[in-house]
Protein backbone atom coordinates (compact mmCIF):
# COMPACT_ATOMS: atom_id res chain seq x y z
CA UNK A 1 0.00 0.00 0.00
CA UNK A 2 2.67 2.36 0.52
CA UNK A 3 4.99 1.33 -2.16
CA UNK A 4 1.91 1.79 -4.55
CA UNK A 5 1.49 5.10 -2.79
CA UNK A 6 5.06 6.43 -3.10
CA UNK A 7 5.15 5.53 -6.61
CA UNK A 8 2.00 7.37 -7.41
CA UNK A 9 3.64 10.95 -5.77
CA UNK A 10 6.94 10.47 -7.64
CA UNK A 11 4.79 10.02 -10.99
CA UNK A 12 2.81 12.94 -10.36
CA UNK A 13 5.74 14.80 -9.62
CA UNK A 14 7.92 13.67 -13.02
CA UNK A 15 4.75 14.79 -14.68
CA UNK A 16 4.59 17.63 -13.27
CA UNK A 17 8.17 18.46 -13.84
CA UNK A 18 8.50 18.10 -16.91
CA UNK A 19 5.31 20.15 -18.36
CA UNK A 20 6.10 23.28 -19.77
CA UNK A 21 6.43 25.95 -17.25
CA UNK A 22 3.73 28.01 -18.43
CA UNK A 23 -0.09 28.56 -18.49
CA UNK A 24 -1.13 25.87 -16.35
CA UNK A 25 -3.86 23.36 -18.08
CA UNK A 26 -6.39 21.20 -17.24
CA UNK A 27 -4.22 17.95 -17.60
CA UNK A 28 -1.44 19.58 -15.75
CA UNK A 29 -4.17 20.58 -12.79
CA UNK A 30 -5.12 16.80 -12.87
CA UNK A 31 -1.56 15.99 -12.06
CA UNK A 32 -0.86 18.06 -9.11
CA UNK A 33 -4.44 16.88 -7.81
CA UNK A 34 -3.29 13.72 -8.01
CA UNK A 35 -0.34 13.98 -6.32
CA UNK A 36 -1.78 16.27 -3.61
CA UNK A 37 -4.37 13.13 -3.13
CA UNK A 38 -1.41 10.42 -3.36
CA UNK A 39 0.46 12.94 -0.39
CA UNK A 40 -2.68 12.84 1.80
CA UNK A 41 -3.46 9.30 1.35
CA UNK A 42 0.46 8.58 2.46
CA UNK A 43 0.37 10.69 5.21
CA UNK A 44 -3.29 9.52 6.42
CA UNK A 45 -1.37 5.96 6.16
CA UNK A 46 1.42 6.71 8.32
CA UNK A 47 -1.05 7.90 11.01
CA UNK A 48 -3.09 4.42 11.11
CA UNK A 49 0.10 2.93 11.41
CA UNK A 50 1.13 4.73 14.53
CA UNK A 51 -2.00 4.97 15.79
CA UNK A 52 -2.20 1.01 15.34
CA UNK A 53 0.84 0.12 16.77
CA UNK A 54 0.56 2.60 19.63
CA UNK A 55 -2.63 0.72 20.50
CA UNK A 56 -0.76 -2.79 20.29
CA UNK A 57 1.89 -1.68 22.33
CA UNK A 58 -0.69 -0.41 25.15
CA UNK A 59 -2.26 -3.52 24.91
CA UNK A 60 0.69 -5.53 25.24
CA UNK A 61 1.30 -3.28 28.73
CA UNK A 62 -1.81 -4.31 29.81
CA UNK A 63 -2.53 -8.04 29.30
CA UNK A 64 0.16 -9.25 31.71
CA UNK A 65 -1.72 -7.23 34.81
CA UNK A 66 -5.16 -8.58 34.01
CA UNK A 67 -6.15 -10.63 37.08
CA UNK A 68 -2.98 -9.36 39.01
CA UNK A 69 -3.17 -7.87 42.67
CA UNK A 70 -1.78 -4.00 41.95
CA UNK A 71 0.02 -3.91 45.16
CA UNK A 72 2.02 -7.02 45.42
CA UNK A 73 1.91 -7.96 41.59
CA UNK A 74 0.52 -11.91 42.47
CA UNK A 75 -2.83 -13.64 41.00
CA UNK A 76 -6.07 -11.31 42.92
CA UNK A 77 -8.39 -14.14 44.01
CA UNK A 78 -10.68 -14.11 40.92
CA UNK A 79 -7.57 -15.45 39.09
CA UNK A 80 -6.85 -17.44 42.07
CA UNK A 81 -10.07 -18.94 41.92
CA UNK A 82 -9.40 -19.85 38.45
CA UNK A 83 -6.09 -21.22 39.24
CA UNK A 84 -7.08 -23.30 42.17
CA UNK A 85 -9.55 -25.21 40.04
CA UNK A 86 -7.64 -26.19 36.98
CA UNK A 87 -4.94 -27.09 39.59
CA UNK A 88 -7.13 -29.72 40.98
CA UNK A 89 -8.79 -31.32 37.50
CA UNK A 90 -5.11 -31.93 37.09
CA UNK A 91 -4.36 -33.15 39.98
CA UNK A 92 -7.67 -35.81 40.44
CA UNK A 93 -6.27 -36.82 36.84
CA UNK A 94 -3.16 -37.33 37.82
CA UNK A 95 -4.07 -39.16 40.98
CA UNK A 96 -1.96 -36.64 42.70
CA UNK A 97 -2.18 -34.57 45.87
CA UNK A 98 -1.95 -30.91 46.70
CA UNK A 99 -2.02 -28.36 49.36
CA UNK A 100 -3.46 -25.59 49.99
CA UNK A 101 -2.48 -22.87 52.67
CA UNK A 102 -4.22 -19.98 53.43
CA UNK A 103 -1.63 -17.18 55.11
CA UNK A 104 -3.18 -14.67 57.51
CA UNK A 105 -1.07 -11.37 58.33
CA UNK A 106 -2.66 -9.92 61.56
CA UNK A 107 -1.22 -6.69 63.55
CA UNK A 108 -2.00 -3.16 64.44
CA UNK A 109 0.38 -1.88 61.89
CA UNK A 110 -1.34 -3.23 59.22
CA UNK A 111 -4.86 -1.91 60.63
CA UNK A 112 -3.52 1.46 61.09
CA UNK A 113 -2.17 1.83 57.99
CA UNK A 114 -5.26 0.09 55.96
CA UNK A 115 -7.14 2.84 57.64
CA UNK A 116 -5.62 5.63 56.76
CA UNK A 117 -3.09 7.24 54.20
CA UNK A 118 -0.42 5.10 54.63
CA UNK A 119 -1.46 2.47 52.10
CA UNK A 120 2.36 2.93 50.35
CA UNK A 121 3.68 1.23 53.36
CA UNK A 122 1.22 -1.22 54.23
CA UNK A 123 2.06 -2.71 50.17
CA UNK A 124 5.60 -2.23 50.86
CA UNK A 125 5.40 -4.34 53.72
CA UNK A 126 2.95 -6.88 51.87
CA UNK A 127 5.56 -7.16 48.59
CA UNK A 128 8.37 -7.69 51.06
CA UNK A 129 6.75 -11.05 52.88
CA UNK A 130 5.62 -12.11 49.18
CA UNK A 131 9.16 -11.61 47.95
CA UNK A 132 10.39 -13.81 51.68
CA UNK A 133 7.60 -16.56 51.13
CA UNK A 134 8.38 -17.18 46.93
CA UNK A 135 11.78 -18.33 48.38
CA UNK A 136 10.38 -21.34 50.00
CA UNK A 137 7.98 -21.61 47.13
CA UNK A 138 8.75 -23.82 43.94
CA UNK A 139 8.20 -22.22 40.52
CA UNK A 140 4.84 -24.49 40.26
CA UNK A 141 3.56 -23.42 42.88
CA UNK A 142 1.25 -20.66 43.21
CA UNK A 143 0.78 -18.01 45.82
CA UNK A 144 -2.03 -14.89 45.21
CA UNK A 145 -3.92 -12.21 47.39
CA UNK A 146 -7.13 -13.38 48.54
CA UNK A 147 -8.11 -9.85 50.52
CA UNK A 148 -6.31 -7.13 52.29
CA UNK A 149 -4.20 -9.38 54.57
CA UNK A 150 -5.21 -12.65 53.19
CA UNK A 151 -3.22 -14.54 51.00
CA UNK A 152 -3.14 -17.84 49.45
CA UNK A 153 -0.79 -20.57 48.51
CA UNK A 154 -1.02 -23.65 46.10
CA UNK A 155 1.69 -26.42 46.65
CA UNK A 156 1.83 -28.54 44.04
CA UNK A 157 2.10 -32.18 43.79
CA UNK A 158 3.34 -32.57 47.30
CA UNK A 159 4.37 -36.27 48.12
CA UNK A 160 4.27 -36.49 52.07
CA UNK A 161 3.26 -34.30 55.09
CA UNK A 162 6.70 -33.98 55.99
CA UNK A 163 6.98 -32.00 52.89
CA UNK A 164 4.54 -29.33 53.39
CA UNK A 165 5.55 -28.68 57.09
CA UNK A 166 8.68 -27.91 55.58
CA UNK A 167 7.06 -25.02 53.46
CA UNK A 168 5.11 -23.82 56.50
CA UNK A 169 7.83 -23.33 58.94
CA UNK A 170 10.22 -21.61 56.34
CA UNK A 171 6.84 -19.26 55.83
CA UNK A 172 6.95 -18.72 59.47
CA UNK A 173 10.54 -17.96 59.95
CA UNK A 174 11.29 -16.00 56.51
CA UNK A 175 8.62 -13.62 58.06
CA UNK A 176 9.81 -13.04 61.54
CA UNK A 177 13.23 -12.73 60.11
CA UNK A 178 11.96 -10.28 57.46
CA UNK A 179 10.23 -8.47 60.18
CA UNK A 180 12.91 -8.25 62.30
CA UNK A 181 15.34 -6.92 59.84
CA UNK A 182 13.32 -3.65 59.84
CA UNK A 183 15.31 -1.24 61.83
CA UNK A 184 11.62 0.05 63.21
CA UNK A 185 10.47 -3.52 64.40
CA UNK A 186 6.59 -4.29 62.77
CA UNK A 187 5.16 -6.90 65.33
CA UNK A 188 2.55 -9.29 62.94
CA UNK A 189 1.61 -12.69 63.49
CA UNK A 190 1.20 -14.94 60.71
CA UNK A 191 -1.72 -17.67 60.84
CA UNK A 192 -2.00 -20.94 58.27
CA UNK A 193 -4.34 -23.57 57.75
CA UNK A 194 -3.59 -26.22 55.49
CA UNK A 195 -6.03 -28.62 53.79
CA UNK A 196 -5.08 -31.38 51.36
CA UNK A 197 -6.69 -32.73 48.10
CA UNK A 198 -8.01 -35.20 48.25
CA UNK A 199 -8.05 -35.93 52.13
CA UNK A 200 -10.29 -32.11 53.07
CA UNK A 201 -12.40 -31.75 49.57
CA UNK A 202 -12.56 -32.73 46.02
CA UNK A 203 -13.07 -29.18 44.60
CA UNK A 204 -11.61 -25.73 45.37
CA UNK A 205 -14.23 -24.13 47.24
CA UNK A 206 -14.29 -27.41 49.41
CA UNK A 207 -10.21 -26.76 50.06
CA UNK A 208 -10.87 -23.52 50.95
CA UNK A 209 -13.39 -23.48 53.42
CA UNK A 210 -11.44 -25.84 54.95
CA UNK A 211 -7.82 -24.40 54.58
CA UNK A 212 -9.74 -20.86 56.01
CA UNK A 213 -11.74 -22.40 59.01
CA UNK A 214 -8.12 -23.80 59.57
CA UNK A 215 -6.40 -20.80 59.84
CA UNK A 216 -9.29 -19.67 61.80
CA UNK A 217 -8.61 -21.82 64.81
CA UNK A 218 -4.82 -20.79 64.35
CA UNK A 219 -5.58 -16.85 64.86
CA UNK A 220 -7.60 -18.24 67.80
CA UNK A 221 -4.85 -19.61 70.18
CA UNK A 222 -2.77 -16.14 69.55
CA UNK A 223 0.94 -16.64 68.59
CA UNK A 224 2.01 -17.25 64.75
CA UNK A 225 1.59 -20.70 63.95
CA UNK A 226 0.09 -23.28 61.45
CA UNK A 227 -2.01 -26.03 61.86
CA UNK A 228 -3.31 -29.21 59.08
CA UNK A 229 -6.62 -29.77 58.85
Amino acid sequence: MQLLVFALVILCSSRVAAAPQTVTTLPQLGWILCGALAMLSLILALLWQHSARRYQRLAQRQVPTVGLDPATGVPNRNLFDDRLAMAVNRHQRQQAKLALLVVSVHGSYLSSAANSNGTTDNSKLLCALVAVWRKALRRSDTIARLDQQTFAIVLDRVEQHDGIVSVANSLLTGSESMLHSIPDYIPLKVHIGIATYPNHGLDGVSLLNKAVATGIKVQQRGPSGYQLA
